[in-house]
């Protein structure tokens, strides 16, 4: 009897031994696995899409600033773009201060503000077939007319990875890519050839190694940085698009949506019941900034 009950605790503290040295050698993996299913991306952790369980009261209203306007953007340092009816551009630090003011009225209005590099934000003026490119104070250091470079009617820009400029003519159904003296250094094949239906591009975003064209129409053309076509996504009807990371975020009054293109998933994204009406919004750490209707730029935070 002794005996059995020695060989049955011998054989407990052989199996107690193996356990333990199994838990020894998944430790360290339990930390890389716990932050993968916390935190799917860490630009996006804030906006908790990955969930089931969005709150969205869970916003609150932080800021209000003073100036109205009919468009904004911001850039990677949080600081502001607001672009007011009479054609002014006021700059706000991260802190919400103003800090610099641009204004040009012999251009027509600005169409497009794309503030990837701060110190080098372009602005694009459809009316004028041209691009202004300022700096950190908001001086121009450039100025650049596409008609010098034979494109005839450009509907987006956007700043390339190489600090170079990526073109969609609408006329000519190309994408191309300039160089500050306006020289064409590449240019895709037309889409019209390659389509059944040639879209009309009116946001353009370059993001690592790919270019996002977003149509109201069809939806977000995808090129890679030689300018080859390589995917439509068929998400119809939004008039905004956000690239972060691996997601694209789109928007339209009364509705946001995020893709995720690695994972292939499409999720709606909430918004502050006050936000409802939004015409422009933007996510940035954790901040979620919303252009209401009657120009009152809000920001959020979760």
């Amino acid at each position: 009897m002794n005996r059995e009950k020695y060989t049955e605790r011998k054989q407990w503290r052989q199996s107690r031994s193996k356990r333990f040295l199994l838990l020894l050698l998944l430790l360290p993996f339990a930390h890389i696995a716990f932050s993968f299913n916390a935190h799917p991306t860490q630009a996006l952790q804030n906006i908790l899409v990955y969930t089931d369980s969005i709150v969205v009261d869970s916003f609150q209203l932080i800021h209000t600033f003073p100036e109205r306007g009919v468009y904004f953007t911001v850039d990677k340092l949080q600081q502001v773009y607001l672009l007011t009816e009479d054609n002014t551009i006021i700059k706000y630090t991260s802190d919400k201060a103003e800090a610099f003011r641009y204004n040009n009225n012999t251009r027509g209005p600005v169409g497009y503000i794309d503030a990837t590099d701060p110190f080098n934000v372009l602005l694009f003026y459809p009316d004028f077939q041209s691009i202004a490119s300022l700096d950190r104070t908001m001086n121009e250091r450039a100025f650049l007319l596409l008609y010098n470079s034979n494109i005839i009617n450009a509907s987006a820009i956007a700043l390339a990875r190489d600090n170079n400029i990526w073109v969609y003519d609408q006329a000519t159904f190309n994408l191309s890519k300039i160089n500050a003296a306006g020289e064409v250094l590449l240019s895709s094949d037309n889409l019209s050839a390659q389509l059944d239906q040639a879209p009309i591009i009116t946001q353009m975003v370059a993001r690592s190694n790919y270019v996002f064209l977003l149509s109201k129409e069809q939806g977000v053309f995808i090129f890679d940085n030689f300018g080859q076509f390589y995917q439509l996504l068929p998400f119809e009807g939004f008039d905004q698009m956000q690239v972060i990371d691996q997601t694209i975020l789109l928007h339209k009054q009364g509705q946001s949506i995020i893709y995720h293109m690695e994972r292939l998933k499409e999720t709606s994204v909430p918004l502050p019941p006050t936000s409802i009406d939004a015409t422009t919004t933007y996510w940035h750490s954790g901040r979620f900034y919303s252009l209401m209707n009657n120009g009152q730029l809000l920001i959020y935070s979760r």
